[in-house]
């Protein structure tokens, strides 16, 4: 029997290409969809060497390859899809009626020795190559939070709860979680603080200092040497621009007036998402604001701090012209810490006599003339402890001044507004415990604003001895 020829002169299998690339976009990730995609050009060669062109699709569940093959004319070729892996490229593989030729025998194509009866009828299989899935598209992820403000620790605020002009508030503004959604890292989010008035970031005493010997004793000096601190000024910095862009906001309350003050914030993340809070605050101006007045931070020198100091220099000095420098520089500090949040200066608002504010000035502390209530006085038959003066003008120094001025008249002021019980304007009986209460220490008087009135008054009698006697 002779060789069937023309099948055994299949020998190869030739890979068609694509006109363009790629045909991804052919693909069948929804079945509904497929019947929409539109054909895609193709041509290539067949594993016989025949040349071809056409389209290939995917309508539904076929990848259907509309092709003209070079001596066969054009073909319909079909291969089943593959989900939604898209087809990348074809090959179509050329062959007989049959791989024995049995199927060509019965179509009387092959006589009884098993050659073919004319020209055989060529067939045509057609191979998608897919590529990979794409991925699938991810789920979609709630967004947004939610957005409260608190104190700088976290704890919530109460509404009912008053701030003092001259306090110092700090709040935040604390992300939630809202409808599942992920509240978004710190570094992702921008804030906008929006606060009434004018207010004040911080404040920081302006001091000068001579003498060698601190106060307090941590550093030495030669014996006898005293610090003198020249507190100059006050500095406060304004809440800026840029203070009100971050998590934290703190300042001291500077506002005109009382009242409820409204602070709002907004945050808003990179993806455009945004939320805002506001917070409603009681501002109210206080009859006590020394009471206020700890919260400033000296920064020169760093060793500097209100009540401490007053304490410590009583117990380590006293008397002299320090008596009136060292007091004299505690008032202008507290007259500009107030001038800063809108308090008139002090006055000295205790007079000779009157119950309840201080005790009588004695003769020696006052000048030969009219006092205040318009009497005329004489020299004091009673002499000062230290160095027997009868009327002012006697002091030959302001140290000696400073002596006699310290004790007894000013410690007897202390000890008397500390026992009095009438004449305080105190909106309850706790503030004025509290007003009194502070002025028998040395540790607590400055924390008390009968204590910048009554030192007011006693510094009135250091200025007319230094009027008297330039």
């Amino acid at each position: 029997m002779k060789p069937n020829r023309w099948i055994a002169s299949l020998a190869s299998i030739a890979v068609a290409t694509l006109a363009t690339t790629t045909i991804a976009s052919i693909s069948v990730p929804d079945r509904a969809a497929a019947e929409d995609q539109a054909a895609k050009p193709v041509s290539g060669t067949t594993s016989g060497g025949k040349k071809f062109s056409g389209t290939v699709a995917v309508r539904g569940d076929q990848v259907i390859a509309e092709v003209d093959i070079e001596g066969a004319g054009k073909q319909t070729l079909t291969a089943a899809a593959s989900g939604d892996r898209p087809v990348d490229t074809i090959t179509i593989k050329e062959g007989g009626r049959s791989a024995d030729g049995a199927q060509d025998r019965l179509d009387g194509l092959l006589d009884e020795d098993g050659n073919p009866r004319g020209e055989a009828t060529p067939t045509f299989e057609m191979t998608p190559v897919f590529g990979a899935a794409p991925a699938p598209e991810p789920d979609e992820v709630p967004t947004g939070f939610d957005v409260e403000i608190v104190r700088k620790s976290g704890a919530a605020l109460d509404p009912t709860q008053e701030y003092l002009v001259g306090e110092k508030v700090e709040l935040k503004a604390q992300l939630k979680a809202k409808d599942g959604a992920p509240v978004p890292p710190i570094d992702q989010v921008s804030f906008a603080w929006r606060v009434p008035g004018s207010q004040v970031k911080d404040l920081n005493l302006e001091l000068t200092v001579t003498g060698t010997t601190l106060w307090d004793g941590r550093k030495s000096g030669a014996p006898g040497e005293d610090r003198y601190i020249d507190i100059v000024d006050v500095k406060s910095t304004a809440l800026a621009a840029a203070d009100k862009r971050a998590q934290e906001i703190a300042f001291f309350w500077k506002t005109e007036g009382s009242g409820r003050q409204e602070i709002s914030v907004t945050v808003r993340s990179r993806d455009g998402y945004s939320a805002d809070a506001k917070a409603t605050i009681l501002v109210k101006r206080s009859p006590y604001p020394a009471r206020q007045v700890f919260t400033v931070a000296a920064k020169t020198p760093a060793s500097f701090s209100i009540l401490p100091e007053h304490d410590t220099w009583h117990a380590r000095y006293g008397g002299g012209s320090r008596f009136i420098q060292f007091h004299r520089e505690w008032l202008r500090m507290y007259n500009a810490w107030r001038a800063v949040f809108g308090y008139a200066t002090v006055r000295a608002e205790f007079r000779s006599g009157r119950p309840g504010y201080g005790v009588a000035k004695p003769g020696y502390l006052r000048a030969s003339g009219r006092n205040e209530r318009g009497h005329t006085v004489r020299a004091s038959p009673a002499r000062s402890n230290t160095h027997n003066a009868r009327k002012l003008t006697d002091f030959d120094t302001i140290d000696d001044l400073g002596d006699d001025l310290e004790s007894p008249w000013h410690n007897d002021g202390h000890v008397a507004i500390w026992q009095s019980r009438t004449g305080f304007d105190a909106a309850s009986a706790e503030d004025e415990f509290k007003e009194r209460e502070n002025m028998i220490r040395t540790s607590t008087a400055p924390a008390s604003d009968l204590f910048y009135r009554w030192h007011t008054k006693v510094d009135e009698v250091a200025k007319e001895w230094e009027a008297a006697k330039p």
